[in-house]
Parts: C-alpha cells; sequence; structure tokens
C-alpha cells in the first residue's frame, strides 16, 4: 500500500462531517488505496473488503460519496464492465513515474488544476516510452513476474555442433566388446544431436571436451551394468541383451541408463 499523508483538515471538512462513521471509513480507506493522483479501483466488493465493511452495502456507500463530491467515479473503453474514481483535491506528491489507471475523461478532472498537470505529465511520458494504460493490479502482477524471472538464472546456450566421429571413436575405445555401427545414417545423426543438445544445456558444458568426457564417463557406466553388457540370464527361448549406440542414443532409454535403471542389480 503507498505511503499516503492525510491532513488536519479532514477533521474539519463538511463534506466528511457529515458522513456516517461507515461512509468516512470508506473514504479513509479509498485515500489510501489511490495512486498519487487520486485514481483508484472502484470495484465495491474489494472496497468493502479491504475497508472491513459489510460488502453489501458498498454501492449505496460510493453513492453517497459521489453525492457529497469526495469522490468521482468514471467507466472506461479499455476496460469495460469495470469502474475507477478519482478522488478531487487530494493533494499528494507524485512519486510514480506512470499512470496505473486508465485516464478519466477530461470533464471531471477539469477543476482540480493539480490532477489535471499531473495525469498530463505522465500521460505524455507514457506516449513517448509506448506504455499502455492498465489497472494498477495488472502492472504489479507483471513487476513481480519480472522480478521473478530475474532471479531464475538463464539456461546455458547449447552446442550446437554435435562431433559425431569422436563419440564413435569414443565408443569404439571403451565399448568394443559391443556392436559397433558400421554406417552412421542421417536418423542416427540427429538422435545422437538431440541427446548432445539436451544435454549440454542440462549439464552446462562450456565447451566440446566438457561433453565428449561426459559421454566417456556415460559408456563406462554402461560397462557396470549386467544387462546392458548381456550378461544377465535372458527369458527361455531369447537371447542375452546386446547394447549398442544406436539403441543407447534413443531418447527414452539413454534417459533409463542416466538415471540407473540398469544398474539397479548393482547399485
Amino acid at each position: 500500500m503507498p505511503t499516503r499523508l492525510i491532513r488536519e483538515g479532514l477533521l474539519d471538512s463538511e463534506r466528511v462531517c457529515g458522513l456516517t462513521v461507515d461512509a468516512r471509513w470508506l473514504f479513509v480507506t479509498i485515500c489510501l488505496q489511490a495512486d498519487d493522483v487520486g485514481l483508484f479501483d472502484a470495484a465495491p466488493f474489494a472496497l468493502m473488503r479491504k475497508a472491513e465493511l459489510q460488502r453489501d452495502l458498498g454501492p449505496h456507500l460510493l453513492g453517497v460519496l459521489v453525492d457529497v463530491d469526495l469522490i468521482r467515479l468514471y467507466d472506461s473503453a479499455e476496460f469495460p464492465g469495470k469502474r475507477f474514481g478519482f478522488v478531487p483535491r487530494y493533494g499528494q506528491r507524485l512519486r510514480i513515474t506512470r499512470l496505473k489507471h486508465p485516464l478519466p475523461p477530461l470533464a471531471l478532472v477539469a477543476d482540480d488544476p493539480e490532477a489535471s498537470r499531473k495525469i498530463k505529465y505522465l500521460a505524455s511520458k507514457m506516449s513517448a516510452d509506448g506504455g499502455s494504460l492498465r489497472p494498477e493490479a495488472e502492472v504489479e502482477a507483471e513487476q513481480e513476474k519480472r522480478s521473478k524471472e530475474k532471479e531464475i538464472p538463464s539456461p546455458s546456450r547449447p552446442l550446437v555442433r554435435t562431433p559425431h566421429e569422436k563419440v564413435l571413436k569414443l565408443w569404439s575405445e571403451l565399448r568394443p566388446e559391443c556392436p559397433q555401427p558400421s554406417i552412421w545414417t542421417p536418423a542416427r545423426k540427429r538422435y545422437l544431436s538431440a541427446r548432445w543438445k539436451d544435454l549440454s544445456v542440462a549439464e552446462g558444458w562450456r565447451s566440446e571436451e566438457d561433453g565428449l568426457r561426459y559421454f566417456a564417463r556415460l559408456f563406462r557406466y554402461c560397462g557396470k551394468s549386467p544387462f546392458l553388457m548381456g550378461k544377465t540370464r535372458a527369458r527361455e527361448g531369447k537371447p542375452p541383451f546386446e547394447l549398442d549406440l544406436p539403441w543407447l542414443i534413443r531418447p527414452e532409454n539413454m534417459l533409463k541408463v542416466i538415471e540407473g535403471f540398469y544398474h539397479r542389480e548393482t547399485a
């Protein structure tokens, strides 16, 4: 909630003194909720909830404040169905840098030179910045979202180039007992490139060497699984599983290997 200066003259105001206690407290609540210009969201339910007053009295109490010219209500074509308000003779120091509520009709503030000056200044500033007028809640929600996004570190850029020949060489050196691919087809290239790209982001690789070291560890890790190495007894009539690189680079298979699905018996 913004900091507001409520002057002693409020207690001597004939407009305020003639109000019921509920209407007087609602007006104070509005003064505390309004922005530096004196504009506020005039949704009765929300205002009455903040003032902790009986909800169904909202429209009546707002009408009472309008009758004594303590507030002025207006609609905006930008936000159909929503009502906004203006507190005349508000007299707060301008600290915001943009309008937080839709512009009121000029006739509504014509007799308040200070408010007119503030509105023209903020409107011109926003026009120069290419900004748009939105309700305060939407502005604050967007600001909060941006602040959270700044706290989340951006992911590393993927290493686009995949060293296929070097990966194949690693496979032949570290897993010579496994089948060696004789043809590296375009489909196999796509699978390996996809795994290389995904892992470079997930693991934060900074260079090709980082990726090759990762694949070397992965190939050695495969050798610690009896199942992947074909050392477990297969079902009757079926040959033991035989690991090869084209099988390993498929997304579901590599994920299972990385997560230790085939290493449970050696955990």
